[in-house]
């Protein structure tokens, strides 16, 4: 048992580089997305309560006017939480980030995803396909050949 477990950590693992790509890009998404759905939120309200102060302006506003404004303004305060599960939520792993990278660059996003899928597999106790030494150096060099290519997209456009 002892033997299988130095077998894992002398492992596959990403390149650092790429991996704190990944997760830059990841940070990137979060942020925007995030700032998206306040940004939103305040509008939501500020429109709401411009509404409510027009109306009033020219005549008294009724109660379900005003009620059907703060029901407007909490729906838009819901695009938070929502953006929150997701884009936070939901784009938690690596092969996630992968997907996402994807819509933009297919076939990188594609070749990252199958890496991404090397690396988790020979991780697991049970390492069938990247068990063995030979299937280890080409798996090993399929993962630094990904990753040298990667370096020539920038995931932040």
């Amino acid at each position: 048992m002892a033997a299988a477990d130095t077998r894992r950590t002398d492992g596959i693992d990403l390149p650092e580089d790429l991996e704190r790509r990944l997760y830059a890009f990841r940070g990137l998404v979060w942020r925007i997305k995030l700032v998206e759905a306040v940004c939103g939120a305040a509008c939501g309200v500020l429109l709401g309560y411009l509404f409510v102060f027009g109306l009033d302006r020219f005549a008294e506003t009724p109660g379900w006017v005003r009620a059907l404004a703060l029901a407007a303004a909490v729906a838009a305060c819901a695009a938070v939480p929502l953006a929150l599960h997701r884009w936070v939520w939901g784009h938690r792993g690596l092969d996630q980030v992968a997907r996402l990278i994807a819509r933009r660059f297919p076939s990188m996003g594609d070749q990252l995803l199958g890496i991404i899928e090397i690396v988790r597999t020979a991780s697991e106790p049970a390492a069938g396909a990247a068990g063995g030494l030979g299937s280890r150096r080409l798996c090993k060099a399929a993962i630094a050949q990904v990753a040298e290519r990667s370096t020539a997209c920038d995931f932040a456009a």
